[in-house]
């Protein structure tokens, strides 16, 4: 479950470093919280 979590917040991370592919970053952060939650 921590695996999970940290695999999230590296998500998050790079949606926050790459705004270039924020889109296709976007649509990877609703499946991981489909995943997640």
């Amino acid at each position: 479950m921590l695996f999970l979590l940290l695999t999230k917040i590296y998500l998050v991370i790079i949606s926050a470093s790459q705004n270039e592919n924020s889109v296709s970053t976007d649509e990877l952060l609703q499946v991981a919280d489909r995943i997640f939650n």
